[in-house]
């Protein structure tokens, strides 16, 4: 069971996690069925507190990003165990699992394909809000009210919810490079925020 937050228990802990990914090349493999293994992620344990940023930093192919997924269930771990909150998330009910996908989510580093270039802010948002609150027939006017909260909190102006993803941070004269990175990023965020509010 996913317990309350506290300073005694973690937030997300790791246990010896493992990730094996099995290469075949060639006929020869094919046909013998030889097998080999190349670890991603090898005995990695670690623990994150409530109200902490944690960074994890190494080199390109050493397993950062396998770890992630893993972290946030989007692949399973060869061994080891991962806890949410004190509790196993290998050993959650549906229930728990999916309050579990509702707050553990991922901003992915690629802003311009995260959210969908053919809808609006204002609809990515509002689908979003609906399928966290399981309520496809929630009033318009407290999506909007959510959508404006969202926005204020990571930085938007309210008016970029009627533009679409790539013309929200488009480079021009009277918005440079950086500032339209940061658009797509805080958009990204908002985005993610949907889900992580439960």
């Amino acid at each position: 069971m996913i317990e309350a937050p506290s300073a005694a228990t973690p937030l997300c802990e790791l246990r010896d996690i493992r990730k094996e990914y099995v290469l075949r090349r060639g006929l020869v493999d094919r046909f013998t069925r030889a097998e080999r293994r190349v670890a991603a992620v090898d005995g990695v344990s670690l623990a994150i507190p409530h109200g902490r940023i944690f960074g994890l930093v190494g080199e390109s192919g050493s397993g950062k990003s396998t770890l992630g997924q893993i972290l946030v269930r989007l692949i399973e771990p060869t061994s080891g165990q991962l806890f949410y909150r004190g509790a196993d998330v290998a050993d959650l009910s549906v229930a728990e699992r999916h309050k579990f996908r509702h707050r553990v989510q991922m901003v992915f580093q690629d802003t311009n394909s995260s959210l969908n270039p053919r809808k609006r802010i204002r609809r990515v948002l509002s689908e979003a809000l609906r399928a966290r609150a399981d309520d496809t027939r929630r009033e318009e006017p407290a999506i909007r009210e959510e959508m404006g909260q969202l926005m204020n909190q990571v930085g938007l102006d309210t008016a970029l919810l009627g533009r679409f993803p790539p013309n929200c941070w488009w480079p021009t004269s009277r918005c440079p490079r950086s500032t339209c990175r940061c658009r797509a990023r805080s958009s990204t965020c908002c985005r993610t925020s949907t889900s992580s509010w439960v």
